[in-house]
């Protein structure tokens, strides 16, 4: 706008900014951004005039007054210097706001943003000092098959023979040392899994891959049944459970009229071949599969098993040479109750504990693949001796006739004729009990932590668009991805320096077998 005197000088867009373009070849010629006039004189100390016009301070000519409001091309202003000059502005509002306080002595604002991550990285080094003091923490793992060691001897051998002291130092025993025998285990008899498919009425499952298959796997079953485990009269057919909470009433006094055993008198009667015990058809594996989703499974008994032939060597016959490959499905679940009790991930265990590995020997997995492999070796060893063959097989058959007994013992005399197992030793090592301890309460500190610190970064995002400032810096020309990655920039300096504290401290105190560099980026990534 000119002044009265002189004509108007219109105005250019350039980059969707306004511009006022000097009148005067000198500022045309001079390349220097110049300020609005009432800029200047507000800079100056002299507010503008109301009766000057835009841009114009009193007592200046028009033309001497006028420049330009933006930074046009000869004095363009990179993203980099609008980010940089951000940054000197977040640094600014940081130091206002830790400097702010409630009382001269106390800058609260600093204490929960910067300190407060610090005193929970304080509070585990404390811990963690406390708990080695006096070996508190220690928990030795005895080399070998494990025993029991008195209280506070940290050595990792087991020594038979030492006085063992209760917290009021009275004497409660002697330490004991474990030996292999007490892990030693068999797997579970076949006879044993044919009583539970007879008592139970679940059944045995047999499919095939390739369904050209079907009549080799029927001669195999027919060949069992009449060779190895057929129809037998038993002076007690063993109660036998395989899997949680499938029978009703089992193992309870019950009458016979119920199909119920009991574990606790005998239970004579017949026990079916090994036929009779399975599903009378041999399914593909896409019929079995089809057949499970159906609502008519369970209407001619439920599976407690399954076995899948992928390829049967030769003929199918004992001992056929050729490609032999199978797979044995067992129920994950008992019922309609599926078993979540096994974690994700396993926790760290350093001592010997073969409870899982126990259960394919003692729920009949090993036990069905002991009978599958003996028929396709079809190896078998003469003139051996009955009674040992039932007693390193854990059959107990004493009370059965002879003919009995010497059928009991016809699988067995097939290689392997029996399987014997003990856990692996372990080595001896000392574990720190401090991190078994905090493992529960580290996660929720760490939040603690960082929640003031959070909380910032919403409230800084928030405020600069409640209170209009992001849109007054883009109507300014600059870009929202300056004004976003300033924030960005600054808290990751902030969290930076804190977690190399963190990172510095925890590897030498809290985690001191830990790489500095993995726990910064532990804490970084977190």
């Amino acid at each position: 706008r000119g002044s009265p005197c002189t004509p108007a000088v219109p105005r250019r867009r350039r980059r969707g900014r306004a511009t006022m373009v000097p009148e005067s070849p000198q500022e045309e010629n001079s390349g220097t951004p110049f300020l609005a006039a009432g800029s200047r004189a507000a800079a100056a100390g002299r507010p503008p005039s109301r009766d000057s016009p835009v841009g114009v301070a009193p007592g200046s000519s028009p033309s001497g007054a006028v420049g330009r409001l933006a930074v046009g091309a000869a004095g363009h202003v990179s993203a980099r210097s609008h980010t940089g000059h951000l940054l000197r502005k977040n640094a600014l509002l940081k130091r206002r706001e830790w400097s702010a306080t409630c009382c001269p002595w106390c800058p609260c604002a600093a204490i929960c943003e910067l300190f407060l991550p610090l005193a929970v990285v304080g509070l585990l080094w404390w811990a963690r000092e406390e708990c080695a003091e006096g070996g508190q923490c220690m928990l030795p793992v005895l080399a070998g098959w494990g025993g029991k060691m008195p209280k506070g001897n940290f050595s990792t051998e087991c020594v038979e023979g030492l006085q063992m002291l209760d917290d009021q130092a009275n004497f409660i025993g002697y330490s004991t040392c474990q030996a292999w025998s007490e892990t030693f285990l068999r797997p579970l008899p076949f006879v044993n899994v044919l009583a539970y498919l007879h008592w139970s009425g679940r059944r045995l499952a047999l499919a095939v891959d390739d369904p050209a298959d079907a009549p080799k796997v029927e001669a195999m079953r027919q060949w069992i049944s009449d060779n190895w485990h057929p129809d037998m009269n038993l002076s007690s057919i063993p109660c036998q459970q395989l899997e949680h909470d499938t029978i009703h009433n089992f193992d309870k006094k019950s009458n016979n009229e119920t199909g119920a055993c009991s574990s606790r008198t005998k239970n004579p009667g017949l026990l079916p071949n090994f036929k009779n015990l399975t599903h009378e058809k041999v399914f593909s594996t896409a019929q079995m599969n089809s057949y499970l989703d159906s609502s008519a499974y369970g209407n001619d008994g439920l599976f407690y098993a399954a076995v899948v032939f992928e390829h049967i060597g030769g003929d199918g016959s004992l001992g056929a040479p050729g490609q032999w490959s199978y797979s044995i499905r067992l129920n994950v679940s008992s019922e309609t109750t599926v078993y979540t009790g096994v974690p994700k991930t396993r926790p760290l265990d350093l001592g010997v504990r073969p409870h899982e590995a126990n259960i394919y020997l003692s729920r009949g997995f090993v036990s069905i693949q002991l009978l599958l492999n003996r028929y396709i070796i079809g190896h078998k060893e003469e003139d051996l001796d009955v009674d040992k063959l039932l007693q390193v097989n854990d059959l107990d058959a004493k009370d059965e006739t002879e003919d009995v007994r010497q059928q009991l013992a016809e699988p067995l005399s097939f290689a392997p004729q029996s399987v014997e197992t003990i856990p692996m030793p372990v080595a001896g090592a000392v574990v720190d009990g401090f991190y078994e301890l905090v493992a529960i309460v580290f996660p929720l500190a760490f939040i603690v932590a960082f929640l003031y610190t959070q909380k910032k970064v919403l409230n800084e995002l928030i405020t600069e668009k409640e209170t209009k400032l992001r849109e007054s810096l883009r109507m300014m020309g600059v870009s929202g991805a300056a004004i976003i990655g300033s924030w960005y920039a600054s808290y990751a300096i902030i969290f930076g320096v804190l977690c190399a504290i963190f990172a510095g401290i925890s590897s030498t105190h809290i985690f001191p077998s830990s790489d500095v560099f993995l726990i910064f980026l532990f804490f970084w990534l977190r």
